[in-house]
């Protein structure tokens, strides 16, 4: 079974059936975070390094939200439906998990970007649940490193400083984790695992991790120790094969991409919005 990491009002379509163990993978609540944390404590302590890994990879985080800027679409909880998206460039080109925007409208929260900005799709390969998306250039970081495979056994960080929830936070500028139903900030890390991902074909691959992820994180980077990005949050599988959850993350070959970037850029004149919709080149086959 896999379970893309939407926000509950598409998580709970894809949690129907599932054992009542992992219904609460579809949103930010306390059991999530307790898990998430365990598994992050095995591979990075509270200390410097831990902070240091954070602000690098929520510097290099949107947060994206379907619908309209003043109006986006909604989940069942309340909270704004989308997910994240990792910036690959400073001129505004940033990888996500196409199930995050799909054919919608979309915008991006950005450090830099206060206010959802409006961006359009550049190229997406549904079957491997990746797309490239471009908005206005901020001038931000971005991941500089690319790395087209990460080894079994590999650390891998995946977090995000921005967040939502239906509650309003209090004081400190917290929430009560007791009552959060939302879409909060998150750091998380886990293992590449020893079983081997998947050849997509096309410069395409995906691979699992332990780490722990859960409903809103899909789109978010996948980064290894040395901050290069090695893959995007795509899904979580459960199947009656493993002893656990496993998240899949999805990722492109940087050559192809520069390539894809390039030839976008030559097209468009570096233009955010699009009256055409951009297809995939080829849709890879294979995907469970």
């Amino acid at each position: 079974m896999r379970i893309p990491l939407l926000l509950p009002s598409l998580m709970s379509v894809f949690l129907l059936g599932c054992a009542g163990d992992v219904s609460f993978w579809k949103y930010d609540n306390p059991e999530v975070r307790a898990l998430q944390k365990t598994e992050t404590d095995r591979h990075i302590g509270d200390g410097k390094e831990k902070k240091a890994m954070r602000d690098h990879i929520g510097a290099r985080v949107g947060l994206v939200s379907t619908g309209s800027s003043d109006r986006p679409d909604s989940s069942a909880y309340g909270v704004p439906a989308g997910g994240r998206a990792a910036a690959v460039t400073a001129d505004g080109y940033y990888l996500t998990a196409w199930h995050v925007v799909r054919d919608k409208p979309f915008f991006i929260e950005t450090d830099l970007l206060k206010k959802p900005h409006p961006g359009r799709l550049v190229w997406s390969d549904p079957d491997a649940d990746l797309a490239l998306l471009k908005i206005a250039p901020t001038g931000g970081p971005f991941f500089k490193k690319m790395k087209a495979t990460s080894p079994p056994g590999d650390i891998v960080f995946s977090a995000d400083r921005k967040g939502r929830g239906v509650l309003a936070p209090d004081k400190n500028g917290t929430y009560d984790l007791r009552k959060i139903t939302g879409n909060g900030s998150f750091f998380a890390a886990g293992k590449v695992l020893d079983s081997k991902g998947r050849d997509l074909g096309q410069g395409l691959h995906d691979f699992p991790t332990t780490l722990v992820a859960r409903g809103g994180m899909s789109g978010a980077p996948v980064v290894t120790a040395d901050g290069g990005l090695c893959g995007i949050l795509s899904r979580i599988e459960w199947s009656v094969f493993h002893t656990r959850l496993r998240t899949i993350a999805v990722m492109i070959e940087p050559e192809r991409l520069s390539d894809i970037i390039e030839k976008d850029r030559k097209k468009t004149n570096g233009s955010t919005v699009s009256t055409t919709r951009t297809v995939p080149e080829k849709s890879t086959k294979g995907a469970e």
